[in-house]
């Protein structure tokens, strides 16, 4: 909603905003989708662009802005971005530990200023809660932060999500892998609680106030994240209820569960035949320096 004294150019603005949205997360999109091309719906980047600053502040207005803020923030960064939704990104080590540190620092600012809608998250950044610093004490499934919104929940999934491919990366650098490890395991898992209450909307039909027609969205979902996660987890049990949760959504914009959760299957029957005549733990992944990479490459004609 615009202020009495809103100018014409501020009038575009807010006209535009969707339509600005929309191509920001199809610009995105094009990037998770064919990652190894790192392609731009633009040749230099998408125009410039001032969002409206919001003069009635809703929860469910700010919470939308607030996911925006943390999309946008990955956005600016091509080699971050890649780091996040490229699974090969890591190993080329084109960041430096120094630049990764610089946008976990972004990522911790944006969790400070969005707090409060925020505030029933109960691990959102410490490790001080239930789950400890050892990933073997989460529980699966995964219990659901059901006292956050859909959208609340999808920022926190996020912010999570990106702040453990951080860690991950940290560790492929070798910059205190232990412990980046295990700090990302339990990143991937509050994401993977935020993502809980999506898959249990699947199967109960889910409210049709705080319903989408997911097929058709253009934003970024749960199914991205939890494929990387699936492919970064410590256990196969997680990977067994992540394929599971996959298939359960079945379908986000482009994104298809079923083709998610077998590329996860591929992932499990080349890491264990990557390690029949080794001695580390077979009921563990390895670490992530010594991870199988599992990437998917669409068609030609981009439908599967």
């Amino acid at each position: 909603m615009l202020s009495p004294g809103a100018t014409d150019a501020g009038c575009e603005s807010v006209q535009y905003a969707p339509l600005n949205d929309c191509l920001e997360s199809l610009n995105q999109i094009c990037r998770m989708a064919l990652p190894l091309l790192a392609p731009s719906i633009f040749s230099s980047g998408l125009p410039p662009y001032n969002r409206p600053t919001l003069t009635v502040e809703t929860p469910a207005a700010l919470t939308v802005a607030a996911l925006q803020e943390l999309l946008a923030m990955s956005r600016k960064n091509e080699d971050v971005e890649q780091l996040i939704w490229n699974p090969v990104a890591a190993y080329d080590q084109v960041v430096s530990a120094q630049g990764i540190h610089g946008f976990q620092e972004q990522l911790v600012n944006w969790e400070i200023r969005h707090r409060g809608i925020l505030r029933d998250l109960d691990t959102v950044t410490d490790t001080d809660g239930p789950l400890g610093n050892d990933w073997r004490a989460c529980p699966l499934p995964p219990q659901s932060y059901s006292a956050l919104s859909r959208y609340a929940k999808l920022a926190a999934a996020h912010y999570n999500f990106y702040m453990a491919r951080m860690q991950w990366t940290l560790c492929i650098l070798n910059e205190f892998p232990e412990n980046n490890e295990m700090s990302a395991y339990i990143l991937f898992y509050r994401a993977m609680r935020c993502a809980v209450t999506r898959s249990e909307e699947a199967l109960d039909n889910a409210d049709p106030r705080d319903a989408y027609f997911a097929p058709e969205s253009v934003k970024i979902r749960f199914l991205p994240l939890l494929h990387i996660i699936g492919l970064c987890c410590p256990h196969p049990s997680w990977l067994h209820w992540i394929r599971n949760t996959c298939g359960l959504l079945q379908q986000e914009g482009i994104f298809k569960g079923h083709t998610f959760s077998t590329n996860l299957d591929c992932f499990h029957a080349f890491d264990l035949h990557s390690r029949r005549n080794s001695l580390s733990m077979p009921d563990k992944y390895p670490a992530p320096a010594n991870r199988v990479i599992c990437q998917l490459i669409p068609e030609p004609d981009g439908r599967n």
